[in-house]
């Protein structure tokens, strides 16, 4: 599992809470826990600290036993979370620095060098359709894996920002037939839409600071140009004005003498 220092990950959300956990309180999702994530995450930078905490969020609160968060960059399915059994695993995000070792990060993985743990023709099915796909909804799929694992459901939700599918998100349960009802569902498409635009804003703040750096590279290259054009003209100021020098005395001796 991936520990975490930063005081978001910190603040999860507990049941005694001053906003309530309790997102099927009769009137649908409480509005206030939802207030309350948004502006969790909307405080904390690092990336990999808000794919954490939305993961505990969803490992405490969507019902799954198996949950994925898939990325999905340069056309290329990219595993970036991943949590089984009470445990989360992140994995580097494609475009950033390599996280520290410290950070207990996993490396780059894709999703098809390990396609036989998930149903992943329902996930490829999402991204194209830019809608929700439950299990019940795949019986025409051609995938191995609902028949070799046998899960109860799966539901998958995709990740939208600006009419693009920034990736999805994968859940399954293996006691319930009906684990994600409507209600529950509302909850994950809110944190599905919170995942891509906290990874869109992540990833402008990259190039940001990218273009920050480059113009700072800029800068430094300038001055050096400026200094290099000041040295030269000092040079040549300097070897000009010696044989002038001497044109000039000749000149003064020439009109002070008779000829």
């Amino acid at each position: 599992s991936v520990s975490s220092s930063s005081s978001l990950s910190s603040k999860k959300l507990k049941p005694n809470d001053q906003m309530s956990t309790n997102f099927d309180n009769g009137r649908g999702i409480d509005t206030k826990v939802l207030r309350h994530i948004t502006t969790l995450l909307t405080s904390e930078g690092n990336m990999y600290n808000i794919i954490k905490v939305l993961s505990e969020i969803i490992m405490q609160h969507a019902g799954a036993h198996k949950g994925i968060m898939f990325l999905n960059h340069d056309s290329q399915l990219f595993i970036i979370a991943r949590w089984e059994n009470q445990k989360i695993l992140l994995h580097h995000i494609p475009d950033t620095d390599p996280p520290r070792p410290e950070e207990g990060i996993g490396s780059m993985l894709l999703a098809k060098d390990c396609a036989q743990e998930f149903s992943f023709e329902m996930v490829k099915k999402v991204v194209v359709r830019q809608k929700p796909l439950d299990l019940s909804e795949c019986e025409s799929l051609h995938d191995h894996y609902p028949d070799n694992c046998k899960p109860k459901n799966i539901l998958c939700l995709p990740m939208i920002n600006s009419n693009k599918t920034m990736g999805v998100l994968y859940l399954e349960n293996n006691l319930i037939n009906l684990a994600f009802p409507q209600k529950k569902r509302t909850l994950l498409n809110h944190l599905a839409s919170q995942i891509s635009l906290s990874i869109h804003r992540a990833k402008l703040n990259i190039k940001l600071e990218q273009s920050l750096q480059e113009m700072k590279e800029m800068n430094k290259d300038l001055i050096r140009l400026n200094k290099t054009k000041d040295d030269f003209l000092a040079n040549t100021s300097h070897e000009l004005r010696t044989p002038l020098n001497a044109v000039s005395g000749f000149c003064d001796l020439l009109l002070d003498t008779d000829l």
